[in-house]
């Protein structure tokens, strides 16, 4: 597809966007009506462009050229939407335009588009220029110069409107946009002229795509318009307009408490319009009792105050949060006063849920947690009894030469294992639920050097290190501690392919807490899955690749949270993978009442 085409097929899209924002503002505004329309025209116009962009038939393009009688239409709702949106703007612009001279553009425009459709005396006759592109060949005939000037009348006129509101502004900003409005205008008469009549009369036709032009052009205009809208707002059209909007309740009321306006969300929670309430007392609309409570022990010299208020609605009573406020007069005396509601019943309504639902968690949770327990414990049995016959069986199978046999013994024996890894994790899992744990101030180096100890055969096998040593010393339960760090360290070695795989420990003493790093260079982990590894049961690697569970780091991350800490993953290592965890200092009485995350101001090594 050809770039030129892509590009009037853009400003197709555009053109038409613009005018469908500049309607939906105020749609039974008639300037934005008409603005609207003319971006329908041009956004056609564009289509017929892209479609010729496309095809080098001389019938194919003169087909959709003449599809584009609508220019001739456009003019008049030009015109028309430049005097509305001036008229709009500026009051004070005569509407000698509407009659004599609207209809005196307009008759020739459906002339010319009927010559442009139905006749042989279109605007020039298609033909294709040297680089390829379509173009006009226009004969110097009546229909040419009758064109011309009804063009330059179009142009002018839109000119001339747009310099009366010009003129007579008086607010700067508005007025510095007109200046350069009218600056654009003059350019468009001046390039459309020259491109459309000059330039082809002379014999240098121009490419006929103009839907760059008509873009931009639209742009600016509804640029304009918009921005027109926003500061021309009078006071009481906007008082409607943003009580219409307002989701909140609205009651305005006389010094008597007489109701003198509410807004339409006011009107639909009481199920009544607003005529039949007007001039009634308030108490008839949110009940005696709310009235009570609102203004018997009212401050006079306060102007806004805020209290939860039942409000009644037939048999039931809704809770609102009301914003009392006093309006006065110059004087100072109290002319009425506003109520601005917010129904809170939805919100306790779901509060309620919502409590009610994490009681069923909570209990579906301990109940959960208790069955994973019992059903660990009870199939641990069950699982040494057919490790111990599978273990027969291997020593068996390797007395015959049958080498199914040996092999299907090796899978049973595997899954015994890896079921085996599985109900000790759950077990583990389960007994972090336990409440209130035995908790002290724990020496890590202490926790370091047992870890070592445990995995002595996996690091002699492996010919791994654990570099770790002047650690501090942190508040928590041993038996977690050892579980957390045992699983970093495990992971680090195992998930590992280095010759001599190093897994090192450092801690930051941090503002209210600590901050290790546990990193290894092994084969690390993607970024992307740097919320999915705490996930239960998720692995990256297949068991055939890499023993595991899943549930190590999820075991980690339960550990972290027992003590307001926080782990993740660091991005950006090139090798290997490095853990972050963040534990508050917590004392022998209790935890630290701060929250604060980690600032680093001394290096432990």
């Amino acid at each position: 597809m050809p770039l030129y085409a892509i590009i009037t097929l853009l400003s197709a899209v555009v053109i038409l966007l613009a005018g469908f924002r500049i309607y939906l503002m105020e749609r039974n505004n008639a300037a934005y009506q008409a603005f609207g329309l003319v971006c329908v025209n041009l956004s056609w116009m564009c289509f017929c462009w892209y479609e010729m962009e496309q095809t080098g038939d001389l019938a194919t393009a003169q087909f959709y050229r003449k599809l584009q009688f609508v220019w001739a239409l456009n003019n008049p709702l030009l015109v028309y939407g430049s005097w509305r949106l001036a008229e709009m703007h500026q009051k004070r612009i005569s509407p000698w335009i509407y009659t004599p001279f609207f209809t005196l553009i307009i008759l020739p425009g459906i002339y010319f588009a009927y010559l442009e459709l139905f006749t042989p005396n279109g605007h020039g006759a298609v033909t294709l220029l040297q680089n390829g592109r379509w173009g006009l060949d226009i004969k110097g005939d009546v229909y040419t110069y009758l064109r011309g000037i009804w063009t330059i009348l179009i142009m002018g006129s839109c000119l001339f409107l747009i310099y009366q509101v010009y003129r007579k502004e008086r607010i700067p900003k508005k007025k510095r946009w007109l200046a350069l409005l009218l600056l654009f205008f003059a350019f468009v008469i001046v390039s459309t002229v020259s491109k459309n009549y000059i330039l082809p009369l002379q014999g240098k036709s121009q490419p006929l795509n103009e839907s760059v032009n008509f873009a931009l052009a639209i742009l600016v205009m509804g640029w304009g318009v918009s921005d027109f809208r926003l500061f021309e707002l009078k006071p009481e059209s906007t008082f409607e307009l943003v009580t219409g909007a307002m989701t909140n309740m609205l009651i305005l009321v006389d010094q008597d408490l007489f109701i003198k306006k509410i807004n339409p969300s006011t009107e639909a929670f009481f199920n009544l319009p607003e005529k039949e309430v007007r001039s009634q007392p308030l108490s008839l609309l949110v009940g005696k009792k709310a009235v009570s409570e609102l203004f018997d022990n009212l401050d006079p010299t306060q102007k806004h105050t805020e209290q939860e208020i039942g409000f009644d609605r037939g048999d039931e009573t809704a809770t609102f949060l009301v914003t009392l406020s006093t309006i006065f007069s110059k004087r100072g005396k109290v002319r009425g006063y506003a109520l601005v509601s917010t129904d809170l019943t939805p919100y306790y309504a779901a509060m309620e849920k919502v409590q009610e639902y994490n009681v069923k968690l909570e209990s579906s949770n301990k109940a959960l947690e208790r069955f994973a327990y019992a059903a660990s414990h009870d199939m641990k049995e069950p699982l040494r009894t057919i490790g111990g016959f599978a273990g027969l069986l291997k020593q068996e199978a390797y007395l015959t030469a049958n080498l199914n046999i040996q092999e299907y013994v090796g899978f049973i024996d595997q899954g015994v294992r890896r079921m085996d890894a599985i109900i000790k994790s759950l077990l583990e899992l389960s007994r972090l639920n336990e409440e209130n744990p035995a908790c002290q101030l724990i020496d890590l180096n202490v926790v370091i050097t047992e870890i070592r100890e445990k995995l002595h055969s996996l690091l002699t096998r492996k010919n791994a290190r654990i570099i770790g040593h002047n650690l501090p010393e942190i508040y928590g339960n041993y038996g977690q501690l050892s579980l957390l760090f045992q699983n970093l360290i495990e992971n680090g070695i195992k998930y590992n392919e280095s010759a001599s795989p190093e897994v090192s420990i450092t801690a930051l003493e941090a503002l209210n807490g600590y901050e290790f790093s546990i990193r290894d260079n092994g084969i690390g982990i993607n970024p992307i899955y740097k919320d999915q590894i705490f996930l239960m049961f998720k692995r990256l690697h297949s068991w055939a690749e890499y023993e595991g569970t899943g549930m190590g780091l999820a075991i980690c991350k339960k550990i972290i949270d027992h003590l307001d800490g926080r782990i993740w993953l660091e991005p950006g290592n090139a090798e290997g993978s490095t853990f972050k965890l963040w534990i508050p200092e917590k004392k022998a009485d209790g935890p630290s009442s701060s929250k604060t995350q980690p600032g680093f101001v001394v290096v432990k090594s």
